[in-house]
């Protein structure tokens, strides 16, 4: 996955953009509980034996690839949020924000870059992965999401 934060991130393998830069390659584990916040599910981290899994490497200019090696809801969104890296644009975490439905100014900079998985009809391995990348430093207002034409 790649996201990009107030600082940025990368990869199922993702990548996403976050606004400050640091620290280097950590595995995150987390306990989480899902609440209803103002008409949006919102998860939160509890305490107990962590149920989800994340590597977290820092790339520089404010990327990082993120692995997620489980599959929570809002995983990736909860861990960086819990590293006081929130994911830019990211309307839940850590602080909820009333954001209109049709309002596409400010989008999650979380990029799913490639994504396996073994076929369940057929059991061959997939492998998908995407020519978008993330821009190092979003302008204000837009997106930072880029394809690479190859």
């Amino acid at each position: 996955m790649s996201a990009a934060v107030g600082n940025h991130c990368a990869s199922r393998l993702g990548e996403c953009g976050v606004g400050v830069n640091g620290g280097a390659t950590r595995r995150i584990g987390a306990s989480s509980d899902q609440v209803t916040t103002r008409h949006h599910v919102k998860a939160v981290e509890e305490p107990g034996e962590p149920n989800a899994e994340t590597v977290v490497e820092h790339l520089g200019d404010g990327l990082y690839r993120l692995t997620p090696r489980t599959g929570r809801t809002h995983q990736l969104r909860v861990h960086m949020a819990s590293l006081d890296l929130p994911i830019i644009g990211d309307p839940l975490y850590p602080k909820v924000m009333e954001v209109a439905d049709d309002d596409f100014s400010m989008p999650l900079q979380l990029l799913a870059h490639s994504l396996e998985f073994d076929d369940p009809l057929n059991g061959r391995r997939r492998e998908f992965v995407s020519r978008r990348t993330l821009a190092p430093f979003p302008a204000a207002g837009g997106s930072s999401m880029h394809t690479n034409a190859h």
